[in-house]
């Protein structure tokens, strides 16, 4: 498996690593409030002892949600036309917005994490635009080989080589399509008719969704996540799980839209998190968002992984999925001579300390709003493809105490 292309499968509704029924339960809680935010108050330092604190602005990643039709049918996938059906579909995934936003400190992070720090909002959001593709190869997963109930999966997992890969690319170099996340909503064509006529009476599909890490090397590749069967899942949360429950559709609908934190999962490990970090193994913290058990809290991530997620966003492919205007508003102090030999994306102001060269030979991303300041005597140097510029290109002009030596091209 190349590096950096690791694709993760995530068995969303059950303990065991090969489910057999993906199904919400519906006697599933959370907490009703969050616990406090231990307070920190610092909004400068340096890129390494980076800190979220409560001031700082949400970085927004953009997702596009391609909900694939049959063409050959004339009811296959969610209906944006469809009041019920689209006010679903965006609730379901604004619900992802929670689950990245509100964190719960553990009252016991033993087998989790070793820190006393904890941070209540990850400061990342989504955006989503929705958008429907009628593609009945790219609407039926089983066209990958993959099959879900036979424990067959590679086929559904994003990746280069992947069965979308085409529609990856199409979509990529689609000038009315916004980059971003690809979140693909795709079904099994094979029981997509008993299903849909039973309206969802004898579901049996597993409910696996699959991701795809970001690259480091490659900024410009495209990014994807496989989220199956959501609508016979709607059907069968409509209807069936309705009737069996002797409830009505306003509390079932809850507990489908409950399933969204799968996917909230999913855009995990988008963010470049797996399942296991340096404190755990795999699934052996409850709390953990990127926990696959769903008997698990899944409402907490380490501040570490909150970290990790945002150092992605400044150094893979991640940088072309945020939108323009993003910025933290806190800063980076460069208190030393530093050579930056890669391209980043910065949602910070950046502080030249005094007396301090900063050489750049790749480009460097800044935010519109985004000042960078020289120090007594500091320099900015650009060396072969170094330069510094806005998301949309043009040249950065926001420079502070800058002097006529400030900024030297080699």
């Amino acid at each position: 498996m190349k590096k950096h292309l690791l694709l993760l499968l995530v068995f969303i509704f059950t303990a065991c690593a090969y489910p057999t029924i993906g199904i919400t339960h519906p006697n599933s809680t959370n907490p009703t409030s969050p616990s406090p935010t231990i307070s920190q108050s610092a909004t400068s330092g340096t890129i390494e002892q980076f800190k979220i604190t409560k001031d700082l602005n949400p970085i927004t990643v953009r997702v596009n949600v391609i909900i694939l039709e049959d063409e050959k049918r004339p009811k296959s996938n969610f209906s944006l036309n469809d009041a019920e059906e689209k006010s679903l579909l965006k609730d379901y995934f604004e619900r992802i917005n929670l689950s990245w936003s509100k964190f719960y400190a553990p009252s016991n992070l033993t087998g989790c994490y070793t820190g006393s720090d904890f941070y209540e909002d990850s400061k990342i959001r989504f955006v989503f635009d929705y958008i429907t593709i009628k593609d009945s190869y790219a609407w039926n997963y089983k066209n990958s080989g993959a099959n879900l109930e036979k424990k067959n999966y590679a086929g559904i997992s994003p990746s280069e080589n992947w069965y979308l890969a085409y529609l990856d690319q199409k979509i990529a170099h689609d000038p009315s399509v916004q980059k971003g996340i690809n979140v693909y909503l795709t079904m099994d064509g094979d029981n997509f008719d008993r299903l849909y006529q039973s309206k969802g009476a004898g579901y049996n599909l597993n409910g696996i969704e699959a991701s795809q890490l970001p690259s480091l090397t490659k900024l410009d590749r495209t990014s994807s996540v496989n989220v199956p069967n959501r609508y016979l899942k709607y059907f069968y949360h409509r209807y069936e799980l309705a009737k069996e429950h002797q409830t009505t559709w306003k509390e079932t609908r809850g507990w489908h839209i409950g399933d969204a934190v799968g996917t909230a999962h999913e855009l995990g490990h988008s963010l470049g998190l797996n399942h296991n970090n340096q404190y755990h193994q795999s699934n052996a913290c409850q709390y953990s968002l990127m926990s696959q058990n769903w008997q698990h809290a899944r409402n907490y991530l380490q501040p570490t992984e909150i970290l990790k997620a945002h150092k992605n966003l400044r150094e893979s492919n991640l940088i072309q999925f945020v939108t323009e205007d993003s910025f933290l508003g806190n800063t980076f102090t460069i208190p030393s001579n530093t050579h930056w030999t890669k391209t980043q994306r910065f949602y910070s102001n950046l502080m030249l300390s005094d007396h301090v060269e900063l050489r750049i030979s790749e480009p460097i991303i800044m935010a519109p709003r985004a000042a960078i300041t020289f120090g007594n005597q500091s320099k900015i140097i650009f060396e072969k493809n170094g330069k510094i510029s806005y998301p949309n290109g043009k040249e950065f002009a926001n420079y502070v105490n800058k002097k006529s030596n400030s900024i030297i091209k080699n």
